[in-house]
Order: C-alpha cells, then structure tokens, then sequence
C-alpha cells in the first residue's frame, strides 16, 4: 500500500500579448515575469510592444500604439496566483512509511529560471524542519524533476512560491 498526495496550480495569469483586446478586471504577467501581476483598468486593445512594467503596486501603465485610440490601462496588483503550493503527504496512520518519492513540475520556461521547490520532514504538530531542496524546470528540454527519501519521516510537505503553474506529487511506501 501507498500514500500519495497531489497538487496542481491552476489559477494562472496569461502572458502579456501584443495587439489583443483586454477586458476590465483581466490580469496578465509579463512576457518576463517580474514578481507582479497586471489588472486592467480600463479595458482596451494591447500594442505593438509591451510597456514599461511598473513595479509599485498600484502604479498604472497605459499599453497602446501611438494614435491609438482605445489603449488598455493596467494596474500593478501582488502576484497572488498560482503562489504558493503546497502539499502534504501524512503517512503517519500507515506507520510512517519510511521511503518517499517526489516529482515536481514547473511551467517556467527554462530561459527564465528555476523554480525552488522546499521539502520539509519531521513535523512536530506546530513546526517543519526543511530537509532538501528541488528545482525545476532541470533544463531546455525536461520541465520536471524526481527524488526519492529513505528517512523516518511520518510526514513530508513540498512547497514553492511560483508565477507559473507548478505541480507536485509524493508518494510514500514501502
């Protein structure tokens, strides 16, 4: 028998694209994520070219074509979605199986970065200790990363803070 606990991040904001008509209340990202995301205002049409991000939430930009004459306006806003997931595998019913897979996923485009996955074991029913570390995506061509545990570990929790959709799955077993 086995545990196996699962998450997906879902609720993602789309990229910024040019020449695209955006309702109110729409929200995108940068084409190059920057830690915020971006709420229309004043709904519109995109340019050619991508504005100036800014980076004080609350700040507005406007995004249009010179002469344009119906621009979006956006509205620096937290990055609330898909940050963060977390997920936790509790195998201390099943007597605390002691091996532990996990795979984690993440949709950044390898260009950009990596994700940092957090593995935390031996919860004490208020406290995690932080016992490894997983990033993803590993390179161009692999967005997801796998690691087996052989420790005494009732529980094990995965977390990361991301823009992009991320996904992770533990199994515990024998």
């Amino acid at each position: 028998m086995a545990i196996r606990a699962y998450g997906l991040s879902t609720t993602n904001h789309p990229a910024w694209s040019s020449k695209k008509t955006y309702n109110l209340l729409s929200f995108v990202i940068p084409t190059v994520p920057n830690g915020f995301s971006y709420e229309v205002v004043v709904g519109g049409v995109s340019g050619t070219n991508q504005p100036v991000w800014p980076t004080v939430i609350g700040q507005s930009v406007q995004d249009g074509d010179p002469l344009q004459t119906n621009p979006v306006t956006w509205t620096c806003r937290a990055l609330i979605a898909p940050n963060p997931l977390v997920v936790v595998a509790d195998a201390h019913a099943a007597g605390g199986y002691p091996q532990k897979d996990i795979w984690v996923k993440s949709a950044r485009p390898f260009a950009s970065g990596k994700d940092t996955f957090f593995v935390y074991g031996s919860f004490d029913g208020e406290n995690w200790r932080q016992i490894d570390e997983m990033e993803a995506p590993q390179n161009a061509n692999k967005s997801d990363r796998h690691k087996g545990f052989d420790n005494a570990y009732p529980y094990t929790k995965v977390s990361v803070a991301s823009a992009y959709a991320c996904e992770i799955e533990i199994v515990a077993g024998e």
